[in-house]
């Protein structure tokens, strides 16, 4: 995964590639907490997931530890509030971050973060930055 952030956008990117099939899903765990820690450290409010090399299926217990540690925190303590997706090829994953979402905003009692689906990053940062 590669993060970037734009400090004049008040936006984090991180891009995922093909070799996330490769990944632990403690080496995700990590990548996820690396990430949210760049959240924080640099308070932007949106993020932007290039998720579109994305293979590694997410089992319902790797949504559930990202849900407790990492987007409820972030939305408990931090100006997150608009995420943007750009879409997997990859069916399994696809459904995997689908389902991380729909988890999220069942599970948080906070104000939910803002979620939109693209299928190219210039879409998604005008919905973001807009």
């Amino acid at each position: 995964m590669n993060i970037i952030v734009e400090e004049e956008n008040n936006l984090l990117i991180d891009t995922w590639n093909e070799k996330s099939d490769a990944l632990s899903e403690e080496d995700f765990q990590n990548l996820l907490l690396i990430s949210k820690k760049m959240v924080e450290e640099n308070n932007v409010s949106c993020v932007v997931t290039d998720a579109s090399s994305f293979i590694l299926p997410m089992t319902p217990e790797l949504q559930e530890w990202a849900i407790n540690a990492v987007t409820i925190p972030l939305l408990q303590t931090t100006n997150y509030s608009k995420h943007a997706f750009i879409m997997p090829k990859e069916f399994i994953a696809n459904l995997s971050i689908e389902q991380l979402t729909n988890d999220i905003s069942t599970a948080t009692t906070t104000s939910a973060v803002s979620t939109k689906y693209f299928d190219n990053m210039e879409e998604a940062r005008n919905w973001l930055i807009n």
